[in-house]
């Protein structure tokens, strides 16, 4: 007898167990085949793939009407709206490429034109000034298209080569230099700097045009130095520094110190552009002296 119960109370277990994976999978099968949709969605075709993912449920309304059939429809309204917000954020940067390539190039030409027609009235003054113009004009078209791919290619990975650092940062300090004029500042490359970087080339020089406009701009004694360590590269100045108080925020957007005369968005744009590089950006300004020092670590 004791045998009999021993063997059926092994049986009724084996059972039970084995009906209760059943129920178990049963269950958990649509949170499952909801989990691989989710993941396994296109980032381009948000809009359709996730309706479309669905394995053995064709549609999202198939999802038994429990939790899970909530949630999947709480994920298909959900990513529809990214969708649409992708969309609007895609139509935007099309409208804004078309709206400042046009009057860049009107500049651009308008200034070869004046160059070409020089007179003798002309002075050497008047050479500067049309100079100038044609500088900031290729700078801000260079700003522009950069800007305007990382719109494109946020979520796309970054395309990097192998480039020389120094006639970067040789460009970026004279298409600065005015910003220098009539100051005492002094300015010194490390042989160091004379070296390879991995990056997209374009891209590195807005982020070193924005760091060098910063350092030179607020500078108004004393250097600025640019040396390379350990692949990371590090520039620093004598200028007045950071406020302790909004340091940790400097690289946030809209963030800027009492002496800045900008809107505070040099850093932050320079912080996305390091990020879709995958370059390591900090902003540091001791607090027993004066200066910043900003470093830029590259992979």
């Amino acid at each position: 007898v004791i045998q009999f119960l021993v063997i059926s109370a092994a049986t009724v277990t084996v059972i039970a167990c084995l009906i209760a994976w059943l129920i178990g999978r049963r269950t958990t099968r649509p949170l499952n085949e909801l989990a691989s949709a989710v993941d396994g969605v296109d980032i381009t075709t948000l809009s359709t793939q996730f309706a479309e993912q669905r394995s053995s449920y064709t549609d999202v309304n198939h999802y038994p009407n429990n939790e899970v059939g909530i949630l999947a429809r709480a994920f298909d309204r959900t990513l529809k709206r990214i969708a649409m917000a992708m969309e609007r954020e895609q139509s935007f940067t099309r409208d804004v490429s078309h709206e400042l390539r046009t009057p860049l190039a009107v500049i651009k030409n308008a200034v070869e034109v004046a160059q070409l027609k020089q007179s003798s009235n002309q002075t050497h003054h008047d050479e500067q000034v049309l100079e100038r113009i044609a500088n900031a004009a290729e700078q801000m078209e260079r700003t522009v298209e950069t800007l305007l791919m990382l719109a494109r290619e946020e979520h796309t990975p970054s395309s990097s080569t192998s480039v020389q650092l120094m006639p970067l940062l040789e460009q970026s300090i004279l298409d600065n230099r005015l910003l220098l004029e009539h100051k005492p500042v002094e300015v010194e490359i490390n042989d160091s700097c004379n070296t390879d970087v991995t990056a997209e080339p374009n891209v590195l020089k807005v982020i070193l045009d924005n760091i060098v406009s910063n350092a030179f701009k607020y500078t108004l004694q004393g250097s600025v130095l640019f040396s390379v360590k350990n692949g990371t590269l590090c520039i620093k100045d004598t200028g007045p520094g950071i406020q302790q108080d909004i340091a940790h925020l400097v690289t946030q957007r809209g963030v800027k110190g009492e002496q800045s005369t900008g809107l505070g968005f040099g850093l932050s744009i320079v912080k996305r552009l390091c990020e879709h590089q995958g370059l390591a950006l900090t902003v540091s300004s001791p607090s027993d002296t004066a200066g910043t020092e900003i470093t830029l670590r590259f992979h």
